[in-house]
């Protein structure tokens, strides 16, 4: 579809019933991560976008991201770590190449 820049957010038509909060959009090729939305209506949501201006273009949504976004915060916490202060398991998700013991 078409995005119209409306001051700092990007205005959307025929948005799917669960619109477009955290998802990884093509603004004219550009990936930008929608932080938020307002529905303005059936099919109609305005979107806040991470990453710098709005402007308008195409649009096309690759999907939800919110679960990796997450993650990807979480594990950029743990580096903050000291490596003492590291349990076994937290060192497995930095370095997935520790193998652990159990089942």
């Amino acid at each position: 579809g078409y995005g119209t820049a409306a001051g700092d957010e990007l205005m959307l038509e025929n948005a799917p019933a669960e619109g477009f909060s955290q998802c990884l959009l093509l603004l004219d090729r550009q990936p930008r991560i929608a932080a938020s939305q307002r529905v303005l209506g059936v099919g109609r949501v305005a979107v806040k976008l991470r990453g710098g201006a709005v402007r308008s273009g195409q649009v096309k949504s690759l999907g939800y991201v919110g679960s990796f976004l997450s993650e990807f915060s979480a594990a950029l916490e743990l580096r903050k770590l000291q490596p003492k202060d590291m349990t076994p398991p937290m060192r497995a998700i930095l370095e997935p190449k520790v193998d652990l013991q159990g089942d």
